[in-house]
């Protein structure tokens, strides 16, 4: 019992430190995937992160141009379409730009697709005007977003506020905005690529408010528990990218072949001490049967009977059979051991020989008749192995032991034996070939120590790795394949981890015995007895040489150009940063180059690829020598490089290195013996001079490089960028004015002139406008000064002409009677086709009245040749009975000269003046001597830029009747022109006060006369459906709309003691509740109700008027009576 529980115990000992061994190596080998799937993963992310961070701040600096236009033209937006429209291709990911004057979308680049967010005001949107009045407030860049768009679809919105500078300080202008969509700006970072690599994603942002978490873009793969997360900081927010093997961290097939070895190990240890203890046992049991059985014949032989009991139950404790076989008689029989435990098919009685053979498994039939037949032969012991199928079909291995008896003649008689079952022996043999042939024939490399840690026993992949024979190893300490590269230290570690935590992993450098250095993956486990005693260390490691050559020469192609090993774009950013902060430590100047082969095309054409490959390389080394060893030169791509020049302390020294490599770099080379001849263009741009990130200065070395190339190659040429976009922007746009000319994309406007005092229609300005396909409707101001003095303006003008006279002829078909004016460029009126062009285009259109076309010539143009020009307007009226006037008359040097010497017919006031008369007493006095001249030289006068009823007013007041502005009509198309002729009202307040000689503080009573009809028609508007646009304190309180703020203020202060004035209050009260009534109704759904009261408003309205207009009488009475006593005195 006490053996039994000992050998027990023994072998669950062995088992459990078996298996805590297995599992703990196989843990250990988990740990290791999941941190390297980890790093993998990490690596692979960050460069996608590093792309979408890089190209949406890319997207944001978009906006500081736009913002730097404002600022320089103090608020004018010209320029901004062509600014805009080349910047768009420069800026992948963004959808549009635009300029947002307080906060409303006004200016947009492309127009088409967005013209449903023209007028958006983002400062009233709930969804959007934190961030706006964040950016407003801090002055700073603002990202809005993601959100729905208003022109359709999902994007985010980059702020930057424009603030002007003023006397009175920094004035908030509007912002300059970049729009990005969703995913159009993340398809340059190519994130669908992650799901090739196995690895899902997901790009999000929480709203700082609500928590609520907006998801920007993902590969539609559920979030795995602990992710990898990486952070995007973009303006005034946080972005988050999770990112996840598609399958998991952990791939657990990829622990099949270390838990088989762990298995196969368990079972090793196991069976081994399994059967050492079995056979102990079974030798001990075996002796004390023999004992037993020798004692037992020695002492009483009557005792056989009771001995042979004995010997069937040993058999059946010990599992043994006896068996004989009669060659007379040919019967078999057998103990019960052999029919009730080992399972025979056989019945005990009246079985013969082939009932026998029947029994044994068939394919070991034939073997059991050789070793019987030899030994019948022989008359040697009969001891032989083989299979049996018992009584329930299971196979079992089976040891039979016998001897044959022989007659006088020979001839076997009798042969008896013994049988056992050797099932589990022959399983323990199966199990401990394989854990010996796992041990011999894996590639991984093997060896076990003793506890003075010398090799007691390798498998053949150690000698096959190392190089060493087994006898050169055996007795040896591992540490005699050290390299050196490792210390004494690591060693030392290596031991002390072993000591306290039974196992290491790592790394090791190790050398074979030819003397090569190899790496090692080893691991290293320690193997206890019963007594927690060192037995033997166990070291299994893997060569990993090759991969890690792999990891470095991955690492090479990451960073350097696999043609020219120079430094790739990645390096070439690092290098850069570095060269930034030495630039800003040293306060010496970078300089940026960037270097495009000429003529190098040819070479690839007519030479192949590989000369063109080898020509590369040469002038990589040439660059290379002509350069410091402090300096970087970079191959972006093709034949262009990239340079940076530290320490540049001037622009000569710059300039000396890049003559050096001009000259290098135009030297000939030799090729297979054959020259060949190229040269190089460079652009360079100087930091700090130049500011910006690596994409930007790159940029500007780069269009710096193109001036080089425009202007004959060979050469270098510095970054200057207000005259190079000047030079390649004309060129392109005019280029793009002749195509739209050709495909007839311009079109005129026009725009009426009025008779304010009358309210006659006299005429209108044809204004010619550009209809771009793709960027909308285009004003004048942004195309017409860059055809200026070419031949170009020349070509637009006579387009003007045809089309003006074209459209005359369509209006007189119609029975429409109108003098349409047009513009006419000084260079095109004194170029020498001019007459000839205006008299063939009149020639064409008999039935339109040459009086009926008017030339509007700037009083400016006249500046060049006034007797030239005064020559050719005289021969068109005698000669061709067209009309002329003096355009934006006053802003000339010598506008009196003009008016001498020019014979026009009408003098139009510039609209600069108009525009300010108000609050400008100058502006106002100028105005009152262009009408003194006009009147003194019998010509007739307009004014333009009419924008307002007081405008109108004022003017009339000082003698001007006639306007055009937007306060009468914005140019429309010829088609609109008619309808709007047959509905046009003359606004009422020059009706009530065009034909009064009030005086000009009267201006008050004027403005707010008109802000008070303009309540009324809300009202009025309001019941037409459309939206109320008055303030609710503005309906119930007549003291806050403009006209009752008048009349509380300046009006009380000045005219209280007229009878007027006094009766004005209670009419303005009784309309103020009668129009507050009148919206109750209609938003009580009572319309019929509220319209019919409205009649009452209206009558009011009338009534108001009329005792305005005897304020005016009695105001201007008063100031006559005032005037009269002042003369008297």
């Amino acid at each position: 019992m006490t053996t039994s529980f000992k050998q027990s115990t023994f072998v669950q000992i062995t088992f459990v430190i078996s298996v805590t061994v297995s599992l703990y190596a196989v843990y250990l080998f988990d740990q290791y995937s999941y941190q390297e799937k980890r790093i993998s993963t990490q690596k692979i992310a960050s460069s996608y992160v590093g792309h979408i961070r890089n190209t949406l701040h890319q997207a944001f600096s978009a906006t500081y141009p736009l913002a730097a236009l404002i600022r320089t033209q103090n608020g004018r937006v010209a320029g901004f379409t062509e600014l805009a429209t080349e910047m768009l291709p420069l800026y992948p990911g963004i959808a549009s730009l635009q300029l947002q004057p307080n906060g409303v979308i006004k200016h947009l680049v492309p127009l088409q697709g967005n013209e449903g967010a023209i007028g958006h005001n983002l400062l009233l949107s709930p969804d959007r005007n934190k961030e706006a009045f964040l950016a407003r407030d801090t002055g700073k860049l603002t990202l809005a977003g993601p959100f729905k768009l208003v022109q359709g679809g999902f994007g985010a919105a980059a702020r930057l506020p424009i603030y002007l500078k003023t006397p009175k300080g920094k004035q908030f202008w509007g912002f300059a905005g970049a729009l990005i969509r969703f995913p159009d700006i993340l398809e340059t970072a190519k994130l669908p690529e992650l799901i090739e690599e196995g690895i899902a994603y997901q790009l999000s942002r929480i709203h700082p408010d609500t928590g609520e978490v907006h998801i920007i873009s993902s590969s539609n793969t559920p979030l795995i528990e602990n992710p990898l997360i990486l952070t995007l900081n973009v303006p005034n927010g946080l972005w988050t990218f999770y990112a996840f093997p598609v399958d998991g961290w952990r791939d657990f097939s990829a622990l099949l072949y270390p838990l088989l070895i762990g298995l196969l190990f368990i079972i090793l240890a196991t069976t081994s001490s399994l059967l050492w203890s079995r056979q102990r046992h079974s030798h001990q049991r075996l002796e004390q049967i023999i004992l037993k059985r020798t004692k037992a014949l020695k002492d009483n032989i009557k005792l056989l009977i009771h001995s042979e009991e004995q010997l069937r139950l040993s058999q059946i404790a010990g599992g043994i059979g006896t068996w004989e076989y009669c060659f007379i008689t040919d019967k078999y029989s057998h103990s019960d051991v052999v029919y009730q435990q080992l399972g025979f098919t056989l019945s005990k009685k009246n079985s013969n020989w082939d009932d026998v053979i029947n029994a044994i498994y068939p394919e070991d039939r034939a073997h059991v008749n050789k070793v019987l037949k030899s030994h019948l032969e022989a008359g040697s012991e009969l001891d032989l192995e083989y299979r049996i199928t018992d009584t329930n079909g299971k196979v079992r291995w089976i040891r039979g032991v016998g001897r044959a008896e022989f007659d006088a003649d020979n001839k076997p008689t009798m042969l008896r034996g013994t049988v056992q079952e050797i099932t589990l022996q022959k399983k323990s043999e199966v199990e401990l070939k394989l854990s010996s042939r796992v041990f011999s024939e894996t590639h991984d490399g093997i060896f076990i120590t003793n506890d003075e840690m010398n090799i007691v026993d390798i498998n053949p992949a150690f000698c096959d790795i190392t190089g060493y024979s087994r006898e050169e190893l055996m007795g040896q300490n591992p540490r005699m394949l050290s390299s050196g590269k490792q210390t004494q230290a690591f060693y030392d570690e290596m031991l002390l981890d072993v000591k306290k935590h039974d196992h290491w992993r790592g790394e090791v450098w190790n050398r074979k015995k030819d003397g090569d250095i190899y790496i090692e993956l080893l691991t290293i486990s320690v193997l206890k007895d019963e007594q927690n005693n060192v037995v033997n260390y166990v070291g299994i490691f893997t060569d990993i040489t090759k991969s890690k050559k792999q990891q470095e020469q991955l690492n090479l192609m990451a960073h350097y150009d696999p043609l020219t090993n120079l430094p790739n774009r990645a390096l070439f950013t690092d290098r850069f940063h570095q060269s930034i902060a030495h630039s800003k430590n040293t306060g010496n100047q970078l300089a940026i180059c960037f270097l495009d082969l000429d003529d190098f095309k040819p070479v690839n054409d007519n030479y192949g690829h590989n000369i063109g490959d080898r020509l590369l390389v040469e002038v990589a080394k040439r660059i290379t020598a002509n350069i410091r060893v402090e300096d970087t030169v970079s191959r972006q791509g093709g034949d262009e490089f990239a340079l940076l020049l530290n320490d540049i302390e001037s622009v000569e020294q710059c300039e000396q290195t890049l003559e050096r490599l001009q000259h290098a770099l135009a030297e000939p080379y030799i090729i297979d013996s054959y020259p060949h001849k190229i040269s190089v263009s460079s652009g360079v741009t100087l930091y700090p001079y130049d500011k910006g990130d690596i994409d930007t200065l790159l940029r500007h070395a780069d269009q710096a490089m193109y001036q080089a190339k425009l202007a004959g190659k060979h050469r270098y040429h510095f970054f200057n960028p207000e005259e190079d976009q000047r030079t390649i922007q004309k060129h392109q746009q005019l280029d793009e004015i002749t195509q739209a000319l050709n495909n007839n994309e311009f079109q005129l406007y026009y725009q009426p002139k009025v008779n304010m005092r009358t309210g006659k229609v006299v005429g209108a300005e044809a204004l010619i406008r550009w209809l771009h396909p793709e960027k909308g409707l285009i004003p004048p101001l942004d195309f017409l000064p860059l055809i200026e003095g070419t031949e170009l303006e020349i070509q637009v003008g006579g387009w003007v002409i045809n089309e003006a006279l074209q459209q005359l002829d369509t209006w007189q078909q119609r029975g429409i009677k109108l003098e349409v004016s047009i513009n006419i460029a000084s260079h095109h009126l004194q170029s020498s086709a001019f007459f000839d062009q205006l008299n063939d285009a009149i020639s064409r259109h008999p039935k339109v009245d040459p009086q009926d076309l008017q030339l509007e010539i700037l009083e400016s143009s006249a500046l060049g040749d006034l007797m030239n020009i005064s020559d050719i307007i005289i021969n068109c009226q005698e000669t061709l009975g067209i009309n002329v006037a003096l355009d934006d008359f006053g802003t000339g040097y010598s506008s009196l000269t003009h008016l001498r010497h020019l014979p026009a017919h009408t003098i139009k006031i510039d609209q600069s003046f108009v525009r300010d008369m108000l609050d400008d007493k100058e502006d106002l006095a100028l105005i009152e001597g262009i009408i003194g001249l006009a009147e003194a030289f019998n010509r007739q006068v307009i004014a333009e830029g009419v924008e307002t009823t007081e405008h109108g007013v004022l003017l009339m007041r000082v003698g001007c009747d006639f306007a055009q502005g937007y306060a009468i009509a914005k140019p429309m198309p010829a088609g609109e022109l008619a309808p709007w002729m047959r509905n046009y009202t003359p606004d009422e307040a020059w009706s009530i006060w065009g034909h009064a000689n009030w005086e000009m503080n009267n201006l008050h009573l004027i403005r707010a006369q008109r802000e008070h009809v303009q309540w009324i028609q809300e009202i009025f508007n309001l019941l037409e459906g459309q939206e109320l646009g008055l303030q609710h304190q503005e309906l119930t309180n007549h003291h806050e709309c403009r006209l009752g703020k008048w009349y509380g203020g300046y009006g009380e202060k000045h005219y209280q003691h007229l009878t007027a004035f006094r009766a004005l209050e209670g009419t303005h009260i009784n309309i103020h509740k009668t129009g507050y009534r009148v919206i109750k109704l209609y938003n009580e759904n009572k319309k019929p109700d509220a319209e019919l009261l409205a009649k009452d408003l209206l009558a009011l309205k009338n009534q108001f008027l009329e005792k305005l207009n005897t304020l005016q009488k009695q105001i201007n009475a008063s100031t006559m009576n005032t005037m009269t006593k002042g003369e008297r005195s």
